[in-house]
């Protein structure tokens, strides 16, 4: 009784240690800045990025999601954003991870 009870109080530490820490929070502009380098680099480096949507179907959606960007979000929030724009090429090949951190 006496190791569970233990067990659980250094969860309960080590999860308000982690959870407690701040995240280092990313502007809407600087978002948007990222999102632009990522079309851009899509269009250079992809070999046929518009063989699933129409090019400006796709330019329709990125600028929606800039548009609806919140004023600060996390690095995961940030990561959701691009991700979305990523798959809307529907393909397996073009991807990147999630952040390490």
């Amino acid at each position: 009784m006496k190791i569970k009870y233990c067990v659980i109080c250094l969860l309960a530490i080590l999860s308000m240690n982690a959870f407690s820490q701040k995240q280092k929070m990313f502007n809407k502009a600087s978002v948007a800045k990222d999102i632009d380098f990522l079309v851009k680099d899509i269009q250079e480096i992809h070999p046929n990025p518009w063989h699933s949507i129409d090019k400006e179907v796709f330019f329709a959606k990125v600028d929606s999601v800039k548009n609806q960007l919140p004023e600060a979000m996390s690095k995961i929030e940030a990561w959701k954003q691009l991700i979305g724009i990523v798959s809307l090429l529907k393909e397996g090949h073009t991807y990147f991870r999630p952040p390490v951190k």
